[in-house]
């Protein structure tokens, strides 16, 4: 019997989370989407999931503070951050005010995307951290 395993994926391009949903689906993962930080901060609150997919950038609540967010809470989601930020640029960029306790909490992260992103890449690195919560 497998287990369904349940993914948050927040961005607020629409476009892209419609195909990434469709996508994870098809692999068997139940996908719920939140196409800005207040709405995924209402979901987090009420929801634990085992996955959550990340933007950083988006209108009103960042993806930073609702990582920040997540993190306070009693949920052991996975994150994976999906930034258009190069591989060598600092994800805090432009985030003001960040503690030490804020970069420790980045250590969190279990992975990160950059985009534009290849799917296989993606579907890879989703099922190495799905298999992780598994055992």
């Amino acid at each position: 019997m497998t287990i369904e395993r349940n993914i948050l994926l927040i961005d607020d391009d629409k476009e892209m989370t419609e195909e990434v949903s469709e996508i994870l689906s098809e692999e068997g993962y139940r996908v719920t989407v939140a196409n800005d930080g207040l709405q995924a901060d209402a979901l987090l609150f009420k929801n634990c999931y085992d996955l959550v997919l990340l933007d950083l950038k988006m209108p009103g609540m960042d993806g930073f503070t609702v990582f920040k967010r997540l993190k306070k809470r009693n949920c052991e989601a996975k994150v994976i951050i999906v930034t258009a930020k190069p591989l060598d640029g600092d994800l805090t960029d432009g985030v003001d005010g960040l503690t030490a306790e804020d970069y420790e909490l980045l250590r969190k992260v279990n992975g990160i995307i950059i985009k534009p992103y290849n799917i296989e890449s993606m579907l890879t690195m989703v099922k190495e951290i799905i298999e992780k919560v598994a055992t």
